[in-house]
């Protein structure tokens, strides 16, 4: 699947209107920006791009005042086996009935090829009965076959019930733009385990890049169901975000890498170039 790119003007839209919207909406929260000091971690595996990878993401969030509260996130990643790690932290603001507004930096690093990326940016969620619309937007910085450019992220979820979340979106810098589709499922309240939860991540966009990850999630802290754990609690995760942008960025003039590895630029992803003329 390719999506063209007549629709960065409008996923950059959607960017300025939740993100810089509810950042200008004054801190009025009446229930706490963050419930209780809580950790959140998702592991999860499958193909990218017909590779074997899998990733770890731990998110701990506490409450700063009132209004405010702080996450800090810490993730490893592999792929074919050459593993890369990353770290991040997010700042906001959040009236858990009605947004969230924030910054966040992230940044990752792939030991083998000597590679480091960062992002800084904000974030925004405004709040509906039964959706969520989030929004990121900023900078990132690279090195290698990762260039300098803006980004940005517009995605909605929706949650049939108050355990169950299906997500769409897509995220889009200066040169691609790959969708997404979520679905994540709280199956452990009631039960010994109340934080266990299943999820599923698809990915796929332009330079025919896709991904099909699957695994779970568990939230350690105040019982709670999905969406207050979502709206009261964690974040969306920075790391992820970052992954994927890096596994969607595959230049042919040098080694594109997939959730930090770089990938033989005589690959499928980047056919090789053609053999010089005979002298």
């Amino acid at each position: 699947m390719r999506i063209g790119s007549w629709m960065r003007p409008a996923l950059a839209a959607a960017v300025t209107a939740v993100a810089i919207g509810a950042a200008a909406m004054p801190a009025l929260a009446r229930d706490p920006a963050v419930s209780t000091v809580n950790l959140k971690v998702t592991a999860e595996a499958g193909p990218v791009e017909d590779e074997g990878s899998w990733l770890g993401i731990a998110g701990l969030t506490a409450p700063l005042s009132q209004d405010w509260g702080v996450q800090g996130e810490a993730g490893v990643f592999g792929i074919d086996g050459d593993p890369a790690y990353g770290l991040a932290g997010h700042v906001f603001t959040r009236d858990p009935a009605q947004y969230l507004a924030g910054a966040f930096a992230a940044w990752a690093h792939e030991d083998d090829f000597d590679l480091d990326v960062a992002r800084i940016g904000l974030e925004g969620e405004y709040y509906l009965e039964h959706l969520t619309l989030l929004a990121k937007g900023g900078y990132q910085f690279g090195d290698g076959p990762i260039d300098d450019t803006f980004f940005g992220e517009a995605q909605v979820s929706w949650y049939a019930n108050e355990d169950f979340a299906l997500t769409i979106g897509a995220e889009f810098d200066e040169d691609i733009v790959v969708g997404h589709f979520g679905a994540e499922w709280l199956i452990g309240r009631g039960s010994s385990l109340p934080g266990l939860a299943l999820r599923g991540d698809i990915y796929q966009g332009d330079n025919s890049f896709d991904s099909v990850m699957g695994g779970v999630t568990y939230y350690f802290g105040t019982d709670a169901n999905l969406m207050d754990r979502h709206r009261k609690q964690d974040p969306d995760s920075a790391l992820f975000d970052l992954f994927q942008s890096i596994g969607a960025n595959t230049l042919c003039q040098a080694p594109p890498i997939i959730l930090g590895k770089a990938l033989d630029p005589y690959s499928t992803v980047c056919t090789a170039p053609p053999p010089p003329p005979p002298s």
